[in-house]
């Protein structure tokens, strides 16, 4: 399915400056995500992501979180990236 934006929900703060930062970073799931969010980006694509509080009244919260500690062979994920610009405009 083709998209022009998606806006992600991501309960870890750190994840989301951690990919926002200019630093030069070890992890290889920050490095991985910052250039999916150029690829992406220099197709024409956007994506957004917003910061929501853990377990704080967010229906399907405790749900979503076994099934990604559970991440079986049924379970799969999708890759976006984002610019450390469009990051940093949140």
């Amino acid at each position: 399915m083709a998209f022009k934006k998606a806006v992600l929900l991501v309960d870890s703060k750190a994840a989301i400056q951690a990919i926002a930062s200019n630093k030069q970073v070890t992890s290889q799931i920050v490095n991985e995500a910052r250039k999916t969010i150029k690829l992406l980006n220099g197709q024409g694509k956007t994506v957004v992501f917003h910061w929501v509080p853990s377990h704080v009244g967010i229906h399907g919260n405790e749900t979503a979180d076994l099934l990604a500690k559970k991440k079986g062979p049924h379970f799969t994920t999708n890759k976006f990236h984002l610019t450390t610009k469009q990051l940093r405009d949140l």
